[in-house]
This record gives C-alpha cells, sequence and structure tokens, in this order.
C-alpha cells in the first residue's frame, strides 16, 4: 500500500472519483456533502456511530479501541500579536459558534460545537492532540508500503 500524500477535501475527492488512489481518510462534513459520490464507508472515528451514518461503524466497534479523532478549527494569531488586540476576535467567534444556527448548520453534518475555555486552553488541546498523534507515527510508519 502506498501512501499518497493529497491536499485537501476536493483533491481527494476528485483523486477518489479518477481512480488515483483507493482509500481516503475525509471528514465527515466532506462525506456528508458528497453522498453517493463516494461508497463505502468502514468505520468513523468518532465515539459513537453518526446519525447520516447509522450503519457505519466506529473504530472501537471494529476492534482499534483508541482511534478517536475530532475535527476542530480555530482562532490563532500570529506569535507577534498583543494578545489583548486579539480577544474581541476570538469572544466574537466564539459567540457566533453558540448560536443555534450555527449549531443547526454543524448538526446537518454531525459536527458538534465546543467552544476552548481560553486561547491557552485551545493551545494546551492543540499540544496534546499533537502528542497523540506522535505516539501513533510509528504505528503508521509501520504499515506496508508499496
Amino acid at each position: 500500500m502506498a501512501y499518497h500524500a493529497v491536499n485537501g477535501a476536493t483533491a481527494i475527492l476528485n483523486a477518489l472519483l479518477e481512480g488515483t488512489i483507493n482509500f481516503a481518510l475525509l471528514n465527515v462534513a466532506t462525506a456528508s456533502a458528497n453522498v453517493g459520490k463516494v461508497q463505502g464507508a468502514l468505520a468513523v472515528t468518532a465515539p459513537r456511530r453518526l446519525a447520516n451514518f447509522p450503519d457505519v461503524p466506529t473504530m472501537d466497534e471494529l476492534g482499534f479501541s483508541g482511534i478517536a479523532s475530532v475535527n476542530w478549527q480555530g482562532c490563532s494569531p500570529r506569535a507577534v500579536s498583543r494578545p489583548a488586540s486579539f480577544r474581541p476576535c476570538i469572544a466574537a467567534v466564539a459567540k457566533a459558534m453558540v448560536t443555534p444556527q450555527a449549531k443547526e448548520a454543524f448538526a446537518k453534518v454531525n459536527a458538534g460545537v465546543t467552544v476552548s475555555v481560553s486561547p491557552t486552553t485551545f493551545a494546551d488541546e492543540i499540544k496534546a492532540e499533537m502528542v497523540r498523534w506522535e505516539k501513533a507515527k510509528p504505528e503508521v510508519l509501520a504499515l506496508p508500503q508499496e
């Protein structure tokens, strides 16, 4: 199995449709928006089955416990920015993310909304995620390559 880096959801979908690649990991929003174009979801990395993919098991159900992932987005100022000047932007985004309209839009593609308590908390969450995936890297690199 060869690994091919493809940049972005559109490029991944095009490569699948063209037959350039046979397998891809896609986020739920991309998959939901493209129902019918790509067949054969094997599993979801969510902790529970998803409402718009009820017949697709979780990785845990398939015997791969501990493989769970979330799709996160964030606002991060440049390192040289003054934190105080960026706070109003962060507050506005956090407020918008929890509006009924935002929650409804995200729910349509099984994307939950959790707003970090602070920029520091968000940075800590990113660091923890990086550590978790760094630990998984040796196993991924050990997979058969063509």
